[in-house]
């Protein structure tokens, strides 16, 4: 646990994924990262920053279409969101099958394959957290290996690495525990 002492950009290494981008996708993915539920259902900061970088990418045309995978409300207030920010409803990919217990990255990842599978797609731009990167590819190799699939994902990164450089130290320590030990978890586990 010494690595809690590190500089956090310095522990943030072990968790992302080097990958280049490719000129074009066909799909860009945004994993959610949760929502504030209150009067109203907002986006949380993960969610927020993360789906900002979907939408430059797609502005850059990194890909035609874009997909927010998350439950239900969360999935309503992304699609709200990007349309608010001036993305054509025909780009935006609504896609709500999705057992209702299951509010996890396998979930998420699970309806992005869902996806791939019913458009046909043969490479995605997965856009989530850093620190949330390499538990995300280690299931997404695990998915694929089951499913003998042969889609190409890539991570795009989030610029200086996101909110969890400027968050306070006990979230920050909650996000990286929460990572370190779900992918111990998974490879454990299964």
């Amino acid at each position: 646990m010494i690595f809690l002492l590190l500089p956090r950009n310095f522990v943030l290494r072990y968790f992302k994924v080097k990958n280049k981008l490719p000129e074009r996708a066909d799909l860009i993915a945004v994993l959610g990262g949760g929502a504030i539920v209150g009067k109203n259902i907002t986006l949380g900061r993960a969610s927020t920053e993360r789906i900002k970088l979907g939408i430059k990418l797609l502005k850059e045309e990194k890909a035609d279409k874009i997909f927010f995978a998350g439950y239900y409300g969360e999935q309503t207030i992304a699609n709200k969101f990007l349309r608010e920010e001036g993305i054509d409803n025909d780009k935006i990919i609504k896609f709500y099958k999705r057992d209702k217990k299951n509010y996890s990255t396998t979930g998420d990842l699970g309806m992005i394959l869902g996806v791939v599978k019913k458009y046909g797609f043969k490479s995605v731009i997965i856009v989530t957290s850093p620190y949330h990167e390499r538990r995300c590819k280690y299931l997404m190799d695990k998915i694929l290996s089951k499913k003998k699939s042969k889609f190409k994902f890539y991570f795009a990164h989030i610029e200086n690495n996101g909110e969890i450089i400027r968050c306070g130290y006990f979230r920050y320590l909650r996000l990286i525990f929460h990572e370190f030990f779900g992918l111990l978890f998974v490879k454990v586990f299964g």
